[in-house]
Parts: structure tokens; sequence; C-alpha cells
């Protein structure tokens, strides 16, 4: 859900939705398929997360985060199209 929101903010329309509509994607498609964006910036996700009481350490089992060598924590995806995988049951697994 972060990511697709990140999709409606100015750089996401300007930087994501821009790339789809290029690659001839609709506004259903984006939808059906839960595109998204990751903005630029080292902790934008992660400092959303933590904000929603997610824990640091499941967010760096997922990937989602990675930790750096002082022990903080930065956004693995920065500044990129988000495309999520589901299995069968539609739950995102990557």
């Amino acid at each position: 859900n972060y990511y697709q929101t990140q999709l409606q903010t100015e750089e996401g329309r300007g930087v994501a939705l821009s790339y789809f509509r290029e690659r001839g994607l609709t506004d259903k498609t984006i939808t059906d398929f839960e595109l998204g964006y990751a903005a630029e910036g080292w902790q934008n996700l992660y400092n959303e997360a933590i904000k929603n009481q997610f824990n640091p350490e499941h967010l760096e089992r997922t990937g989602l985060v990675k930790k750096n060598e002082k022990g903080g924590y930065f956004d693995f995806f920065r500044q990129r199209v988000i495309f999520p995988i589901h299995n069968p049951s539609g739950k995102i697994v990557a």
C-alpha cells in the first residue's frame, strides 16, 4: 500500500506514472496489478513503517530495508517502480 500511495505523489507522478504511461499501461492495469513507486530517499519506507509500529528486524527480514555499518536502517528500494509478485491466492510474496 505504501508504494501505491507514493505513486500518487508529485515525484511518483512525474517519474513512475509517466514511465507506466510511456509503456502503455492504463490506470486499470496499474490498479489491478497494484503497481507502485519507491521514492528517492534513504528512509522513506522505513520511517513510515516505524511510525505505523512495524518492527525494524521484520522489515529487514522481508528485504524492504537493510542494516548499515552503524546499525541503522535504510530503504532497499529507492527511486524505482514497484511490480509486486502475487501468489495464486493473491498474496504479495515478492
